[in-house]
């Protein structure tokens, strides 16, 4: 799924005033610097979403017997195979992508602290 630019912002800005939300929070950079983090990480998200559609997608299309797409046994195959949410995951059973080299898996907790 593709985001435009003021859907990504608007759903940044939504996570930043959810981060800021506990009276016992704040962060640790100025906002700007943390909705660009939001947002990076939005995309990256989005895009391996894609990419496990896309391995769905040819797994199901590599079937010896073609399957139509959208019948009831495509939408059982493309669960079961890990493209959607309730599968579990990646396909394969992979745990999901590598974080980024150089940066941590949390990125908005590393920009997130609360004062016990």
């Amino acid at each position: 799924m593709l985001l435009s630019d003021e859907k990504a912002s608007h759903l940044s800005h939504l996570i930043l005033d959810h981060l800021k939300k506990p009276a016992n929070a704040r962060l640790q950079a100025d906002e700007p610097v943390v909705l660009r983090e939001i947002k990076r990480v939005l995309a990256a998200e989005l895009k391996v979403e894609q990419e496990v559609e896309a391995a769905v997608r040819r797994r199901l299309a590599s079937y010896a017997r073609p399957l139509a797409e959208g019948s009831a046994e495509w939408e059982t195959l493309y669960r079961k195979t890990g493209a959607s949410p309730e599968a579990g995951g990646a396909p394969g059973g992979a745990a999901g992508p590598e974080p980024a080299a150089g940066k941590p898996d949390d990125v908005v907790d590393a920009e997130y602290t609360v004062k016990h």
